[in-house]
């Protein structure tokens, strides 16, 4: 238990130095934005996942477990943007991104909808 807990915060604290190094490299450059955006998905999936492991209370496991499901789709969403900008601007319409956007933040509220089945 305690090596699962020291390669979890070790992995939590990699991703977020990455995350926000990456950003303040070149804020201004989108590819970096979306990049940072998509590690910050998987130092989210990774910390709630944690989080549902020593969860004791079926409450809390619940919520954890559908904070995991909100931190993937989160990372998953941001590779669809990243690879527009990464390494050059691909021209895409508008109305793509838009509905890949709304469809992403649309996943990440119902992860919440779930409940048990008791």
């Amino acid at each position: 238990m305690l090596l699962n807990f020291a390669l979890s915060i070790s992995f939590l604290l990699f991703t977020l130095f990455l995350a926000v190094y990456i950003f303040f490299n070149n804020s201004r450059n989108k590819a970096n934005r979306f990049f940072s955006l998509q590690i910050l998905g998987i130092f989210f999936w990774v910390f709630f996942n944690f989080m549902a492991d020593i969860s004791e209370n079926a409450g809390a496991l619940l919520f954890w477990t559908q904070a995991a499901l909100a931190g993937a789709s989160m990372e998953a969403f941001s590779v669809y943007f990243f690879s527009i900008y990464f390494p050059n601007e691909k021209p895409i319409k508008k109305i793509y991104r838009y509905i890949v956007l709304f469809s992403g933040l649309l996943i990440i509220a119902l992860s919440f909808t779930l409940s048990t089945i008791t």
